[in-house]
């Protein structure tokens, strides 16, 4: 039996009956196994030319013969999901008008398709498992965020997020968390809008508290500030979601002190001249906030069928398509510190 040399990863393939050949048989098998080289070349050379669903189409073959001979193709499948999903949210941009369009729909929810088709090779992410549940949330949270946004069903939307919270398990994501509180608080359901966005918050803030690597490499270090620029940013998008639903439940003041705190956070860690800090210093001017009934002025209209009267304005989070560090360099800054139980409380 042959050793394996040290450093040498080996990946085990899936289980299936072999058949016995001879030398000369593997001799030919060996000649054929780098035959998938010419087609990712010419997958990169669609891809330069803006022909994605071609480049798509490529990598899937090449993809397939990656797995078949047991090459490392976890990479490549997730750099081939996020192209998907970049296809669809792009397409998904041309109906973002105040009438839906239905072809940009279609075309969104194709591509978001063949990201599906993707993550059912699991054999394509032996050897880093959590991935493939990671970029399976992403895609149900785009899938969700397109369906509320340009089809408008919110109870699609929500059965796609409670697909997410079950994929990750008792480790929620905030991306999911947040997209649920959003689509609680446009279906009127102010309560576990409420909650569910607390919870979010509170995993923000437990991220953001976890010791940065000493003596760890640049680009480590440069992807673990990534991580927790992009817990801050998720932060200031939770207090500015509690603070619309506390308002719409009545409760002005609590209301006040998430806004606050929303811009609080957005100047300490990411400066004044920040778009999110321009955004929060927008939202807390005296125009932008109504006065609250107990300092004098007329208390607000109540929602419409227990639907917030801003519940068309909700921002939706998408999954980060185009940032220099996919998934996979985030992902193990999670895995390291797992969310305590407390946390996670109440969550539904």
């Amino acid at each position: 039996m042959k050793k394996a040399v040290a450093g040498e990863v080996r990946y085990p393939r899936p289980l299936q009956k072999r058949e016995p050949y001879s030398k000369r048989d593997a001799y030919a098998r060996r000649l054929q196994a780098p035959s998938f080289v010419c087609e990712e070349a010419n997958a990169e050379r669609l891809l330069a030319e803006g022909d994605a669903p071609g480049a798509i189409a490529a990598m899937k073959r090449v993809l397939a013969q990656k797995v078949q001979w047991g090459a490392s193709s976890w990479s490549y499948a997730e750099r081939l999901v996020l192209l998907c999903m970049r296809c669809a949210l792009d397409a998904a941009g041309e109906g973002s008008s105040q009438a839906p369009l239905r072809a940009p729909l279609q075309a969104a929810c194709a591509f978001l398709d063949k990201a599906d088709g993707v993550l059912q090779t699991s054999e394509a992410f032996t050897g880093f498992f959590p991935l493939r549940c990671c970029l399976e949330s992403q895609v149900l949270n785009a899938r969700a965020g397109v369906v509320a946004e340009h089809a408008r069903d919110l109870h699609a939307a929500d059965q796609l997020l409670q697909q997410a919270q079950e994929v990750e398990g008792r480790s929620p994501s905030v991306h999911t968390l947040l997209n649920r509180a959003a689509v609680q608080y446009a279906m009127g359901r102010l309560a576990p809008a409420a909650l569910t966005a607390s919870v979010a918050a509170g995993i923000c803030k437990h991220r953001m508290n976890q010791p940065t690597a000493s003596g760890a490499a640049d680009s480590a270090q440069e992807a673990q500030r990534t991580f927790r620029a992009a817990h801050c940013a998720q932060l200031v998008h939770a207090h500015s979601l509690l603070s619309r639903v506390h308002w719409s439940m009545g409760q002005h003041e609590r209301a006040r002190e998430h806004l606050s705190a929303a811009h609080t956070t957005a100047l300490a860690n990411f400066g004044d001249a920040h778009p999110i800090a321009v955004k929060c210093q927008l939202d807390a001017t005296p125009q932008r906030l109504p006065e609250s009934p107990q300092r004098g002025a007329a208390a607000s209209t109540p929602p419409l069928d227990g639907v917030p009267h801003d519940a068309k304005d909700m921002q939706y989070l998408f999954p980060d398509v185009h940032g220099a560090h996919p998934p996979s360099h985030l992902l193990p800054y999670a895995l390291v510190a797992p969310l305590p139980a407390q946390l996670l409380q109440g969550v539904q």
